[in-house]
This record gives structure tokens, C-alpha cells and sequence, in this order.
């Protein structure tokens, strides 16, 4: 076993998620968890921070030009 199948092997199959379907609509799901290719990197986020265009994301749907679909 190489080291990239040893990294992989210790990774959950999923993850929990925040997604926005749209303006108001956001709900945590299960996701399966991405499995990084050659040259990526997979990154175990602790926190995060939600900004301005994250509010008009989940009220209006849409940041400027950016919408949700």
C-alpha cells in the first residue's frame, strides 16, 4: 500500500454539510466525502466564517451577478 492509499483509507466516507438550495432554504445533508487526485489536497475545515454575500445568498438567492441554482 503507497502512501496515497493510506491517506485514503483513513478518511470518513462522508461528511456533513451546510448547502443552500435556495433563499431561505439551507439544510445540513450527509455528503460523501471528495476523494483528492494527484496534486490535491483535502483540507479538514474546523470553522468557518459567513460573510456578506453569504446573507444575500441565503435571503435573496443571489450576490450581484452570483446566483444560487
Amino acid at each position: 500500500m503507497n502512501i496515497d492509499e493510506q491517506s485514503a483509507v483513513d478518511l470518513p466516507e462522508t461528511m456533513r454539510a451546510w448547502v443552500l438550495h435556495g433563499p431561505g432554504d439551507l439544510r445540513m445533508e450527509e455528503r460523501p466525502v471528495p476523494l483528492p487526485r494527484r496534486g490535491e489536497v483535502l483540507v479538514r475545515v474546523s470553522s468557518v466564517g459567513v460573510c456578506g454575500s453569504d446573507k444575500h445568498f441565503y435571503r435573496e438567492g443571489r450576490a450581484s451577478s452570483d446566483i444560487v441554482t
